[in-house]
């Protein structure tokens, strides 16, 4: 379903799917929505959720940032699991009103509602925050309405300095190379809203022109662990079933189209650091 300006309709993807992902996908536990990255060292499933926080929080315990934003936050599992291991405040921002309501209640639970905050909004517009020290988005960036509007926001706020950290898939060519890719690569990106999947050298050179240097590119693509075979079989064959739902239909099928693009080398997840320079 798209918008009436035929931008993808992010909010209600994840209205409708949000509680689908948190009961099936693997970090139900957690409250994780983004992929288990099993760098060198994990041993659990748990410890594979949040190594890329590991790695943000690395960086935080450098900086130390008195107030941290989370672009695209979900069910609040990544601020609240840095906020229980740094003394800072955080704020996250997502467009789905039902994820923001979960993040809040989870918030409560563990007690954090003097530090942790969740905010309904687009993080490419306007939204009530400010002295923010450090910015990551986690699989969240490829939902901006574009790698250019995203990276002129975060200009805006923060300061120089500051740090803005990525985690998202990436395109290898900026043309598909072949017929086969672009097929892949376009149901990828239409099943899951993905309107600035773009390679990294787009998202560099777009953040460039915003005033961001890119400081590091890490590809951890190594460390996922992609579905098998024959698990890809099970899941087209769910996928064809003719009662399944158009919208539950099209997502099943961008994942499946992930999976098929990081084994052909078409896609790449990474992680980018960028620090802000000065006006």
């Amino acid at each position: 379903m798209g918008t009436s300006s035929g931008e993808p309709d992010i909010q209600g993807y994840y209205e409708e799917h949000t509680t689908r992902m948190l009961r099936w996908g693997p970090g139900r536990r957690e409250g994780a929505i983004h992929r288990a990255n099993w760098d060198p060292g994990c041993r659990t499933l748990d410890e594979s959720l949040h190594a890329v926080e590991r790695r943000i929080l690395e960086r935080l315990l450098a900086l130390a940032p008195k107030h941290v934003l989370d672009l695209g936050c979900g069910v609040g599992s990544s601020a609240l699991w840095i906020a229980e291991r740094l003394a800072v405040h955080v704020t996250g921002i997502t467009l789905s009103p039902l994820q923001a309501r979960l993040a809040r209640e989870r918030t409560a639970q563990r007690g954090l509602e003097d530090r942790c905050r969740f905010l309904e909004g687009d993080f490419c517009s306007n939204f009530p925050v400010k002295n923010v020290g450090t910015a990551y988005a986690i699989e969240s960036f490829s939902h901006a309405s574009s790698p250019a509007g995203f990276f002129a926001r975060q200009k805006e706020l923060l300061p120089t300095g500051a740090l803005l950290l990525i985690c998202d898939d990436f395109l290898t060519h900026e043309t598909p190379s072949e017929r086969m890719e672009a097929r892949w690569v376009g149901r990828f990106a239409a099943g899951w809203r993905l309107p600035s999947l773009c390679t990294m050298e787009e998202a560099a050179s777009r953040a460039k022109a915003s005033g961001f240097e890119l400081l590091s590119n890490e590809d951890l693509t190594p460390f996922l662990r992609l579905t098998p075979r024959a698990g890809l079989l099970l899941r087209s064959l769910i996928e064809s079933l003719p009662l399944l739902k158009a919208s539950v239909r099209s997502s099943l099928a961008g994942g499946t189209a992930l999976q098929v693009c990081q084994r052909r080398g078409w896609t790449h997840y990474r992680f980018l650091v960028f620090r802000r320079q000065n006006a």
